[in-house]
């Protein structure tokens, strides 16, 4: 039981903390958006039923390379907002999207793109 009430406190801390600083949700929304907007022009453009079957599995393979592409940016730049509250107490989201475009997404690109080959075959 000990186990539960600890993960509920830190649940409860976390959403404070996100209420406190709700910029936070920001890059994933804007991920969100993206999305949601490829999604629109794709489905207003083109005549989705009159698709092939390799034609309709190349573009939900597009999809889910763009889902996964933008919700790891969004999460990487988040979590470089949260390393720069941990050592600094300040967020700087300049600073977070140098750091993270200059040395996390290109450690990070490998992984992100095999990913999106496992959540499509998935």
């Amino acid at each position: 039981m000990y186990k539960v009430k600890s993960g509920w406190t830190v649940y409860k801390n976390n959403l404070k903390f996100i209420f406190r600083k709700p910029f936070l949700l920001l890059p994933m929304m804007i991920a969100w958006g993206i999305y949601a907007g490829a999604a629109y022009y794709v489905n207003s453009t083109y005549d989705l039923d009159n698709l092939e079957n390799w034609e309709m599995l190349l573009l939900v393979f597009v999809f889910t390379c763009i889902s996964t592409f933008t919700v790891s940016i969004a999460s990487l730049f988040i979590l470089e907002l949260l390393e720069q509250h941990e050592t600094s107490g300040k967020m700087n989201p300049f600073v977070a999207l140098f750091d993270m475009l200059k040395r996390n997404l290109w450690r990070a690109l490998p992984l992100i793109l095999v990913w999106s080959i496992v959540d499509f075959v998935l």
